[in-house]
């Protein structure tokens, strides 16, 4: 998209600046999150349409992944996306060396299943990957306030 990214002239901005956009994303946040999907999305992943114009439940934009049936697929599957990219970057070598793919393999198989066992299945609700950075934002400001 065109334009210029909050990310850029977030710093320079003053304290009632910061704090007045922070607020009227909240509020954003707010409204993905209290909007009521519609039965047609039972699965977790993302949201698209079919060919009669209804929302579905579909792939991931992040990454062409999904729909999840279960929550944990959904959290398996993100994380197996994040190492994939960690795997084919060539400034991360060491964690072969040292087993930590490995231990996080094995983490994966046996570990995330435990400690997801008794969770309360999250309720689905809308999300924005660019919120990501609306949280980062949030927290440097309270730590500079």
């Amino acid at each position: 998209m065109l334009g210029e990214t909050l990310m850029e002239d977030f710093e320079s901005m003053d304290t009632e600046s910061k704090s007045n956009i922070l607020a009227q994303t909240a509020d954003i946040l707010d409204c993905f999150q209290r909007f009521e999907l519609p039965e047609s999305i039972d699965q977790y992943g993302g949201l698209g349409f079919d060919a009669g114009g209804q929302r579905v439940s579909s792939a991931l934009s992040n990454f062409d992944a999904g729909p999840f049936g279960t929550y944990e697929e959904l959290v398996r599957a993100t994380i197996e996306s994040k190492l994939e990219r960690a795997d084919a970057d060539s400034r991360v070598k060491g964690w072969r060396d040292n087993n930590i793919r490995t231990r996080l393999n094995d983490f994966l198989k046996h570990g995330l299943p435990d400690l997801l066992k008794d969770m309360r299945l999250p309720k689905k609700v809308l999300v924005h990957a660019d919120f990501v950075c609306i949280c980062l934002l949030w927290a440097a400001f309270l730590q500079c306030s």
